[in-house]
């Protein structure tokens, strides 16, 4: 996995942004690539200077609904791994607030598109050693980044769904409190 959970060392770290370009990182974002330039910038400059690709990035649609964004980044594993970590947080610990899921989608949020850089830097990488022919290589940074609209609608309206049963949950546990027996 890249990004939060890049376990390569700064060297090999240091070659993947070394050997791409923010018109191929442009390409593989797709729309809105320019709401990830002053974060390509940053990056670029800590990774010139030997320190990690992190750095504070907010991102707002990855705090309001995280996995919905990561879905839409096409970003399958980290996606899963938001949705399902306050479930097994609440399973694990039924009394734990839920400040706690706001806090770890907070923490997310203020690295998001660091995040999302790294993967795609590592993955253009890996692209560009596995067919370094350029004819090619545009096409495939293309399809293996941009965004999935039926990912991020379809994890928007799972996440709407739920709201909307917790709501109704809510309003017929208030009415058998309320109700006389």
């Amino acid at each position: 996995m890249t990004g939060l959970f890049n376990m390569a060392g700064r060297s090999e770290q240091r070659a993947a942004w070394r050997s791409v370009s923010w018109p191929e990182v442009a390409a593989f974002i797709g729309p809105n690539a320019d709401r990830f330039e002053e974060t390509w910038l940053l990056l670029s400059d800590r990774v010139g200077a030997g320190k990690p690709s992190m750095a504070r990035s907010w991102s707002w649609p990855a705090l309001l609904v995280p996995w919905a964004w990561l879905f839409y980044r096409k970003q399958w594993a980290l996606g899963a791994m938001v949705l399902l970590i306050p479930v097994a947080l609440s399973m694990l610990l039924p009394g734990a607030p839920a400040g706690a899921t706001l806090g770890l989608y907070v923490m997310f949020a203020i690295q998001a598109k660091a995040h999302y850089l790294n993967a795609a830097v590592h993955k253009i990488a890996k692209l560009k050693s596995a067919d370094p022919r350029s004819d090619r290589l545009e096409n495939r940074i293309r399809q293996c980044g941009g965004v999935s609209t039926l990912a991020g609608f379809v994890s928007g309206a799972i996440l709407g769904l739920i709201l909307m049963l917790m709501v109704l949950a809510h309003l017929q546990i208030a009415h058998r409190i309320g109700a006389p027996h």
